[in-house]
């Protein structure tokens, strides 16, 4: 479902520590999900919202106790209200009645906000993240870009997928961050097209053509829920567009940072941020991507990647 409603909308406020109070007993649903090896907790007030949200997130489920904790919640004339942890500010969306999937999807963008806020040594890139086994590509790109689409043909190239949204760089590597992908129509019907690939991967996209696929799960797309190890990031491109052929411009790694930046997770905020980050690309090959069919940018990004 295209959601009508995004997270710059939500408004910031400041609440009387007796109402944040009130609010947060509402929180009665938990879901609780394990990412870059810490856990993070969501309470909501309304259960649907909770079963939609856990259901995107139902590879990263854990039992571990919570070292954060977020609300999505509404007050008693259901006005929505959103927050991580106790210092965090307060979002309030004030405009139209929201759907449970709207209040799912905007506790997602706030509290994975927060939590990669609050996380020691990770950056978090709005990106895909691969890798061959040896290394690890992100391809950074807005939600429309063609991410999820290149990455899932990317799979059918050989390389093993950690995300479709978050590329979580720790000190240990690139971390899996397995939430399930929503695949676009367009995209579906790109990667069914392309009969010289004949693996399971193309038949489940045929078999889904005809309109978008939200919440596509790792074991429903590849046939199996396997989550690579972390490995060094290696390469990074950015989707600067499409071409009828797919090609990369090498740039130096301070380039990266316009595309890169704008949606980046970090602790770090200002100056120390931009050097976090540049830290972190240094060691990285960069690449400005145009986007061919989804099997020959797949070809392409693969070569980069086994040639860092």
């Amino acid at each position: 479902m295209q959601m009508r409603v995004d997270a710059g909308s939500l408004e910031a406020i400041a609440l009387p520590p007796l109402e944040l109070r009130l609010l947060r007993r509402r929180g009665r649903h938990r879901v609780a999900l394990e990412m870059a090896g810490a856990v993070g907790e969501l309470r909501f007030s309304g259960a649907t919202a909770a079963a939609l949200f856990r259901r995107r997130y139902r590879h990263m489920l854990t039992a571990r106790r919570a070292q954060m904790v977020a609300y999505a919640v509404t007050d008693e004339t259901g006005t929505p209200f959103f927050w991580t942890g106790d210092a965090g500010p307060v979002y309030r969306w004030g405009r139209q009645a929201l759907s449970d999937a709207e209040i799912a999807f905007l506790a997602d963008a706030v509290a994975m906000t927060g939590f990669f806020r609050a996380l020691d040594d990770t950056i978090a890139l709005h990106a895909a993240a691969l890798t061959d086994g040896y290394g690890a590509v992100a391809i950074v790109g807005a939600s429309t870009a063609g991410k999820s689409t290149t990455a899932v043909a990317c799979v059918r190239r050989g390389l093993q997928l950690y995300s479709d949204e978050y590329c979580a760089i720790t000190p240990g590597g690139v971390a899996p961050f397995p939430r399930a992908l929503n695949l676009r129509r367009s995209g579906l019907e790109m990667l069914a097209r392309e009969p010289t690939l004949p693996t399971g991967i193309t038949a489940v996209a045929a078999a889904r053509c005809g309109g978008d696929w939200e919440d596509a799960g790792f074991d429903e797309l590849f046939g199996s829920l396997h989550v690579p190890e972390p490995t060094p990031l290696r390469v990074v491109c950015a989707i600067v567009g499409t071409e009828a052929a797919p090609s990369a411009a090498r740039i130096p790694p301070a380039a990266m940072l316009r595309y890169a930046k704008p949606w980046s997770k970090m602790k770090p905020r200002g100056l120390e941020g931009v050097r976090a980050l540049l830290a972190a690309l240094q060691p990285t090959a960069c690449y400005e991507l145009r986007l061919g069919s989804p099997d020959a940018t797949a070809q392409l990004v693969a070569r980069l990647v086994a040639a860092s």
